[in-house]
């Protein structure tokens, strides 16, 4: 017997290729107060090992150093997905502002 859905308080099961329909409301309503499972996934270090290889070496270290210290920081705190989305934003940012420190003004196409 596999559950197919809950609808007003009848519990539609498929048996068999046929369809059964029960008024179980108490079957329904313990179904409906179950609480949701949520799992979170595990931080990737795996992923933070390859993003803070990008911090150790740039075409304008002068621009990109402080990038790389503060990732140093970053990398000390505690591993959690939050880590993760701080290290790949400051990434970005460091990308910006190289980007941004060899623009000339023929590049604006």
């Amino acid at each position: 017997m596999i559950m197919v859905g809950v609808d007003r308080g009848y519990v539609l099961f498929v048996v068999m290729g046929g369809l059964v329909l029960l008024g179980a409301l108490a079957l329904a309503q313990a179904l409906a107060r179950r609480p949701p499972t949520v799992v979170l996934p595990a931080p990737d270090h795996v992923d933070e090992v390859y993003l803070l290889r990008f911090f150790a070496s740039s075409t304008r270290d002068d621009v990109g150093q402080p990038f790389a210290e503060l990732a140093q920081v970053l990398s000390g705190l505690p591993a959690n997905p939050e880590r993760s989305v701080a290290l790949r934003k400051l990434l970005e940012a460091r990308d910006a502002a190289v980007r941004a420190a060899t623009f000339q003004d023929g590049d604006s196409k």
